[in-house]
């Protein structure tokens, strides 16, 4: 095909190792987002069943707030009758009657919050469902731009945290605001019309009774969000520590990690402590302003009626015949006290905010892959064109490409070679259209693509990446993704195609193998040929390889520009840099600095060969696997090694050739003591390996591994992680060994830019460059190279490939290599060829030559340009009995999805209960101080309920008419009025002080008790999650092959949640309650133990009433927003938003929202009986207070 290919060769000048990758600028601050309108917040309801909901549900919800204002009044009137001073007054009617009325009150109470909470409920599940699904479609649409900002694990937690906002908020706090709503402006008015005069003076003091609840509910929100915030770093570590196990094992930097992670949970710590004092002020506050009113209530009603009575001999009480009732009455004042108290109460309920959900789903995206815009071409030649292109990514200023033209005719083969980051996988990401020119076109058939239907654009591409991302499902599944409608006849043949057939059928579950998280199960060869082979069953018109092909033409990039176009032969004779690049790639050369590219050992002299094969044979092994047999614990069933016997011996190279899967990296995984035998022994220096200290055994191991990983961190912290006391001069020359010091010093950050989460802000050769410099910083005695320069340019490779030659060379290397390029490796000491879970053969190159067996036909194949991968994959003689080199899951061996204890018995349960509460021992100080504070608190509500007794006697204090009283010892009817006044602005006194001392104690109590109970708690909180951390990392490798990452975190966060939980909110409660009942009932008992003795009978039921009730009112039943998602919904969502390239490439936008959308349905669906319970423990509480 050099007819019509052309090649061009790539250096790097100002836009050197440029890639979306390099965010070296802080994001940009966003504006205050606007709330949405009330019927943005309702275009969800779309169905006519949900619009019924919404109508019943608000129905109910003005009936329960009508009853409040009701019931008030009727208290108040009642209260009246009580007073009356007459003999043949029925108390005992009017009690039953008072008794019953109030039961009717509840009754109603109960049917009316339960059917407005039920309905709302199954409302906003719906509309909810709706929400989630627009949303992850929206996010989905958003331009590239957008991931390469953002962290996407965070999108995928706004998700569910503002879908369970978005719940609350429409759910049953809405129906409540609105019956709240109602009950305060029938409070209002009732107040209004018992008494103007004290309810326009209460009015007085309703803005420090709306501001104290308004900062309660924001505490209590702030609270949680600064917690979810605080602790998301603190998971981020987790994830990072999960998700690359190895790698910090590797680095033995498990120590460095831990301290990462008490270092972020430290911060969390102190950010909840410095909160949970302002809660109890808040809470302190709240419950403070609300005596005020009873406190300027007392005082104001107490003068107007102790004022009229002096005036005019009035009676307060209003039950007195033949005295006229003071105007107001007693009654009247405390109808206005009672309606202004629940006005201003309930005030706050009706400004529950309503966030801006709407904001991703209204906002416009300039490459929508959803729309349906843009032109769809009749039919497709498949000409490209790029005209004068100019490209910075959003992420950095600097150009990848300034003035970039290109002609790329249909049907040619068109290869971009150059360096690490000039941009060769820039142009196949304009090509896909993950981003536009800033200046420029980009044209299809002389159409701009940006007129072109971007779903269909894509449709059209096929696009193979050089780390491929497969999703967790089966290899059919995986293949199918990229043409739903491909029969199995089509994925075997895509399948033959991508020479990935005969491995698959390899497995015992064949296509429906499942491959694990981003194809974790599969090593990186079998992962690359399913990626391709999901391309080539689209059948599309336009293939883009990247870093996936080694036999097409190339052109030659550089500076952004092109440099040198042309077939094979043309750049050939032009000498230019395409010339440079084939020379540096050649198997043979006579120029030392590309022959020590091209081999990992600098090749020795005759001579040299002979001192150095006599030293080896006579030098003890430094390794020595003996007669080892290996299984990977998730899959018992399939052996990698059986009988394995291999020597290394000190100062040499080997390297180890064999198929995908043959177990070349396990030996790898072997050394580093990820796994252990399970018969046979592996020798460190004739010691069993283990015997030997873990953190030392990894001391001696340097891992460079196919697809590296680095850590959310700067590249100066990155390299260090393998030497974390080293200069910044010692990261510098290992940077520079692995010819990494200059594309970093050319960030604008230098050594301090950050890599981004997974690595997305560095090309894949940047990565690779990085993780080489940590490997030699560390200087290991044995350096493991997993196709370290896998990811290289030639001449990045040739430089890198020196300094670890030098490394070798020093004396003590021990080198093991694996390679599938075998010029690579020629000139190692010795090569073994592993197949079918042993040694097949061992020698030098020229040995292995001479027996004519597999490595002989393995260099045959190569030297055809077929690959080694193919070669033994195509080869049936060859692979017939392949063993997975990973772990393989099945339908049929699938792990456990948890290993909790079903049942537990009850010493059991003693025991672990008793281990959870000496965990808080640590912490006594805190937790004797919350208790005092309790005492405090807890003393306010009988003393309330004591003083609250004597203000209804002083309001309903009654007058006697004057001339029977005229003879009992006073003067006239004046000194009687005026002694009775004096009496009533006494009393109102005492009352007045009785209600400033509970002010104080409770605001004092309460800030006590939350600083106690919620540090303490805290404090654990921090323990817990530590040593939960380290017993994490202490676990071994195989313990985490059996589990999936996400559960792991997921089980982490909860258990240190429950156990917070269980030590924290319960004692602080249960502390309170018993100060305030124990003090209650001794009162009780003191002034009538008969009533006493009989409330000891419905306490519990009072206390479930006060509970939901002050949850209801203080914003407590919000909950924790933290909306983790613990189902496959969230899964689907993080797997798609990490794997977005591939997702867009694939045009599985829609596809994957409506997986996303049927998780949902399984996960979120609450049956009606549920809804209707839970709606009743609303209605509960308010029945309970009311009966």
């Amino acid at each position: 095909m050099d007819n019509g290919k052309v090649n061009v060769p790539v250096d790097t000048g100002t836009s050197k190792d440029t890639t979306p990758s390099e965010v070296t600028k802080p994001p940009k601050k966003e504006g205050t987002p606007q709330l949405a309108t009330v019927r943005q917040v309702f275009s969800f309801a779309n169905t006519a069943k949900i619009q019924w909901y919404i109508i019943g549900s608000f129905c109910a919800a003005i009936t329960s707030g009508a009853i409040l204002p009701a019931s008030i009044f009727y208290f108040a009137v009642a209260l009246q009758d009580l007073a009356a001073d007459t003999d043949s007054y029925d108390f005992r009617a009017t009690i039953r009657e008072i008794s019953f009325a109030f039961m009717v009150f509840g009754v109603l109470l109960f049917a009316s919050m339960t059917i407005q909470s039920s309905l709302m409920e199954m409302a906003a599940a719906e509309m909810t469902h709706e929400l989630k699904t627009s949303w992850f479609a929206a996010i989905m649409r958003q331009d590239m731009a957008y991931f390469d900002a953002k962290d996407v694990s965070g999108d995928a937690t706004i998700i569910t945290i503002n879908g369970a906002k978005y719940k609350k908020g429409v759910g049953r706090k809405l129906a409540e605001s609105l019956q709240f709503f109602v009950s305060f402006v029938g409070s209002l008015a009732y107040s209004f019309w018992a008494s103007w005069q004290t309810s326009l003076v209460t009015l007085l003091i309703t803005p420090v009774m709306f501001a104290s609840s308004l900062f309660l509910l924001k505490m209590n929100k702030s609270q949680t969000l600064r917690a979810n915030a605080t602790y998301a770093k603190a998971g981020s570590i987790v994830n990072m520590a999960v998700t690359s196990l190895r790698t910090i094992l590797s680095l033995n930097a498990v120590e460095r990690v831990i301290e990462m992670y008490q270092e972020a949970t430290a911060e969390a710590c102190q950010g909840a402590v410095s909160q949970v004092w302002l809660v109890g002020l808040a809470t302190g506050c709240q419950l403070g302003s609300f005596l005020l009113s009873y406190v300027v209530i007392t005082l104001f009603g107490s003068y107007l009626l102790f004022d009229n009575v002096r005036d005019s001999g009035c009676d307060p009480s209003g039950t007195t015949d033949g005295v006229p009732a003071c105007d107001p009455s007693g009654a009247d004042v405390f109808g206005a006290l009672m309606g202004v108290t629940v006005a201003a109460f309930v005030l706050p309920q009706v400004s529950v905010a309503l966030d801006a959900f709407i904001e991703k789903v209204s906002s416009s995206y300039v490459i929508d892959s959803s729309s349906d815009r843009g032109v769809k071409l009749p039919s497709l030649i498949g000409d490209l064109e790029f005209r004068s292109v100019r490209f910075s990514y959003p992420t950095r200023d600097a150009d990848v490409f300034r003035n970039f033209s290109l002609q790329i005719p249909s049907g040619k083969t068109v290869a971009l070679v150059g360096p690490s980051g000039c941009g060769k996988s820039t142009a196949m990401q304009l090509l896909e259209r993950f981003y536009d020119p800033l200046d420029g076109t980009l044209t299809l058939d002389g159409v701009d693509l940006r007129e072109i239907n971007v779903k269909w654009l894509r449709q059209q591409i096929g696009l193979v990446s050089q780390e491929p991302k497969l999703f967790a499902m089966s290899i059919r599944d995986n293949i199918a993704i990229g043409s739903p409608n491909a029969s199995q006849g089509d994925i075997e043949r895509a399948a033959s195609m991508a020479n990935a057939y005969d491995f698959i059928q390899s497995f015992p579950q064949g296509f429906d193998t499942i491959v694990g998280e981003e194809g974790a199960q599969l090593s990186g060869g079998q992962r690359q040929r399913i990626a391709l082979a999901r391309v080539l069953v689209r059948n599309v018109k336009i293939l883009l390889l990247d870093e996936a092909t080694s036999a097409l033409d190339s052109e030659i990039l550089a500076d952004g520009i092109i440099a040198e176009i042309g077939n094979h032969q043309e750049l050939l004779d032009k000498r230019g840099r395409y010339f440079a690049l084939v020379e540096a790639q050649k198997l043979k050369t006579t120029e030392p600095v590309v022959h020590i590219s091209q081999s990992i050992v600098k090749k020795d002299s005759p001579a040299e060969a002979i001192v150095r094969t006599k030293t080896s044979t006579s030098v003890p092994p430094l390794i020595s696997f003996c007669d080892v047999a290996f299984q990977y614990p998730s899959r018992p069933d399939s052996s990698v090694f059986h009988g394995l016997d291999l020597d290394i011996r000190q100062g040499e190279t080997l390297a180890l050739v064999g198929p995908s899967g043959s177990g070349k990296s396990t030996i790898m995984q072997l050394l580093e003591l990820f796994y252990h035998p399970k018969d046979g022994k592996i020798e460190f220096n004739g010691v069993d390996i283990r015997d030997l200290n873990v953190r030392w055994v990894r001391e001696q191991f340097g891992l460079v591994s196919q697809e590296p990983v680095l850590f959310d961190t700067t590249i100066m912290e990155n390299i260090r992680y393998s030497f974390p006391e080293a200069s910044e001069q010692q990261v510098e020359e290992a940077a520079k060994k692995a010819n990494a010091h200059d594309f970093i010093i050319s960030f604008p950050d230098g050594y301090k830019t950050r890599v981004g989460a997974g690595s997305t802000l560095v090309s894949g050769g940047q990565k690779q460059r990085i993780a080489i410099a940590r490997a030699l910083l560390k200087k290991p005695k044995v350096l493991l190279l997993d196709e370290a320069t896998s990811a290289l340019d030639s001449q990045s490779e040739a430089i890198v490939q020196s300094a670890i030659d030098d490394l070798i060379l020093g004396g003590d290397q021990t080198c093991i290599v694996i390679a599938h390029r075998l010029s690579t490796i020629r000139n190692a000491d010795r090569i073994a060829v592993i197949d079918q879970g042993k040694v097949g053969e061992i020698g030098t190159h020229d040995d292995l030559m001479a027996l004519n067996g597999q490595y002989a036909r393995l260099q045959a194949l190569q030297n055809l340009g077929t690959t080694e991968e193919v070669a033994l994959v195509s080869n049936n003689a060859m692979d017939e009995n392949t063993e997975t080199e990973k772990t393989l899951s099945s339908k049929n061996d699938a792990p456990p999805e948890t290993d909790t204890i079903d049942e537990i018995d009850e010493d059991a349960h003693k025991r672990i209960s008793k281990r959870v509460r000496s965990l808080a021992s640590d912490d006594s100080f805190y937790f004797v101080a919350g208790a005092i504070g309790a005492v405090f608190a807890g003393i306010m509500f009988p003393a309330w309920g004591f003083i609250f007794a004597y203000m209804i006697e002083l309001f309903y204090t009654p007058v006697q008419a004057c001339p029977p009283l005229a003879n009992d010892g006073f003067f006239d009817c004046d000194e009687y009025f005026d002694f009775v006044a004096d009496d009533i602005q006494e009393r109102s006194m005492k009352i007045f002080y009785g209600f400033i001392g509970i002010i104080v104690s409770s605001v004092f109590g309460t800030t006590l008790l939350f600083w106690g109970f919620g540090s303490a708690s805290e404090r654990m909180n921090k323990r817990v999650r530590d040593g939960a951390f380290k017993s994490l990392l202490r676990q071994e490798v195989a313990w985490f092959d059996v589990r999936s990452p996400g559960t792991i975190k997921s089980q982490l966060a909860d258990d240190a949640a429950l156990l917070h939980a269980f030590c924290g909110e319960p004692i602080r409660t249960l502390v309170l309650s018993l100060a305030s009942v124990l003090v209650g009932l001794i009162v009780s008992f003191i002034y009538m133990w008969p009533i006493a003795l009989s409330t000891l009978f419905i306490l519990p039921f009072m206390a479930f009433g006060a509970e939901m009730e002050m949850k209801t009112y203080a914003g407590e039943d919000e909950g924790d927003e933290d909306g983790r998602d613990k189902n496959s919904a969230g899964g689907i969502v993080i797997e798609s938003l990490s794997n977005m390239r591939t997702v867009a490439s694939l045009t599985l936008e829609e596809q994957r929202a409506a997986e996303y959308a049927q998780a949902l349905r399984q996960t979120d669906y609450e049956s009606p009986r549920v809804v209707v319970f839970k709606g009743s423990a609303a209605g509960a509480g308010q029945f309970v207070q009311m009966w």
